[in-house]
């Protein structure tokens, strides 16, 4: 399962989405391009270079080049697969 379908599936099934994801999910915006600083230090708690290697990876789509820029919808994305055990724990597997 990916993001959007977690989030159409959930609306489908009239369940809240946001009450199951981690509490960070809810201050990412999705049109917003954040800096690997502000993902590594404001949202995820990790260090930079774990963030600027999921760039270079390409687990995370990337806007333009260097600074790299990501959009909150992609950070979600990328997010959503790392915690997707957590997630369909709060739902008791059913999503």
């Amino acid at each position: 399962m990916n993001y959007d379908n977690f989030i159409k599936k959930a609306n489908d099934m009239g369940i809240e989405p946001k009450e199951a994801l981690p509490n960070f999910f809810i201050q990412i915006e999705d049109d917003f391009p954040y800096t690997v600083e502000e993902i590594a230090k404001q949202i995820v708690h990790k260090s930079e270079e774990t963030v600027r290697r999921w760039c270079r990876e390409g687990k995370v789509k990337i806007e333009g080049k260097r600074p790299y820029k990501i959009l909150g919808i992609e950070l979600k994305r990328y997010l959503f697969i790392e915690f997707y055990p957590e997630i369909r724990k709060r739902y008791n597997n059913v999503i």
